[in-house]
C-alpha cells in the first residue's frame, strides 16, 4: 500500500489509483493479504515496471519527460518518500 500511496501523491486525481486502492482494500478486508495480483494488471499501472504505459503520457507531457527521465524523477522521490 505504501507503493499507491506515493503514486497517488505524485499523480493527484488520478482515478486508476483509487480504483486500485479500493479493491485491495477489499481483497485485505477478506483475506488479510493483497496477494497475489496480476502482474498483466500491475504493470499498467505501475511506472516503476512500464513508464511507458499510456497511463502516465499526460505526465511525461506536463513535465517533458522521456520514460526514462519519468522513471529517475520517480525513483528520487519514492527513495526519501
Amino acid at each position: 500500500m505504501k507503493n499507491l500511496s506515493f503514486l497517488e501523491s505524485q499523480f493527484n486525481n488520478f482515478k486508476i489509483f483509487e480504483l486500485e486502492r479500493n479493491k485491495i482494500e477489499k481483497q485485505f478486508s477478506i483475506n488479510n493479504c493483497t496477494i497475489p495480483f496480476s502482474l498483466n494488471e500491475e504493470k499498467k499501472i505501475n511506472p516503476f515496471l512500464n513508464p511507458s504505459s499510456s497511463y502516465f503520457d499526460n505526465f511525461k507531457k506536463k513535465y517533458n519527460f522521456s520514460n526514462f527521465e519519468m522513471f529517475k524523477f520517480l525513483r528520487e522521490k519514492k527513495d526519501v518518500f
